[in-house]
């Protein structure tokens, strides 16, 4: 089932910060309304850990992309070496480990 379109006017204002917003995260329009009328009507509290799981990947991998294309590969290596292992042990500790 395809999903509604709507259309909104909204003014001058917030479309120059709907776009400056947009521009600094490299995400559509459409994305970032998407985005926040999500969050303010979620219906579940499922759906809104799917929305912060994906908030989080996103983030991530735009990170990942910026450093790969401007470090060295020790030095990329190393954060992702970094990184992991904190994340292993920020999971073991929630698991009580």
């Amino acid at each position: 089932m395809k999903n509604p379109v709507v259309s909104v006017r909204i003014p001058a204002e917030i479309e120059r910060a709907v776009e400056a917003e947009c521009a600094a995260r490299s995400i559509t329009v459409s994305e970032l309304v998407r985005e926040a009328l999500l969050a303010k009507f979620a219906l579940n509290r499922s759906g809104r850990l799917e929305q912060l799981l994906y908030e989080a990947v996103r983030t991530r991998l735009t990170l990942q992309h910026f450093i790969d294309q401007t470090q060295n590969t020790d030095l990329t290596d190393g954060i992702r070496e970094a990184a992991t292992r904190d994340a292993q042990k920020y999971v073991a500790k929630l698991r009580g480990e």
